[in-house]
């Protein structure tokens, strides 16, 4: 992946996804019990945390609710729309950190 993560942004970044976690308890979407735009732009920012390949193996409900939030999107172009550019961007980024 590059440069590690600083501990101390990495604890920030783990902090943040626990508390994603707790809020998916019980739920299916953030806001309601239908996709709204809070998942919209909660889950571009997760998705993006994806393409760095933060290790999300420790939050089963944010995993679980970025797929849905992939399967939502995939009618409009999910890949084209969000993940191209995630990756592009980590890409970006990664190339930055190894100067």
């Amino acid at each position: 992946m590059g440069a590690p993560l600083e501990e101390s942004k990495k604890s920030k970044l783990n902090e943040a996804l626990y508390w994603l976690e707790s809020m998916l308890k019980g739920r299916t979407w953030l806001a309601a019990e239908h996709f709204t735009i809070a998942d919209l732009t909660c889950g571009v920012t997760v998705s993006q945390i994806e393409a760095f390949e933060f290790d999300l193996r420790s939050y089963p409900k944010v995993r679980d609710w970025l797929q849905r939030f992939k399967d939502e999107l995939e009618p409009y172009g999910y890949q084209e729309i969000n993940q191209s550019g995630a990756e592009v961007l980590a890409e970006m980024f990664k190339a930055k950190l190894l100067k």
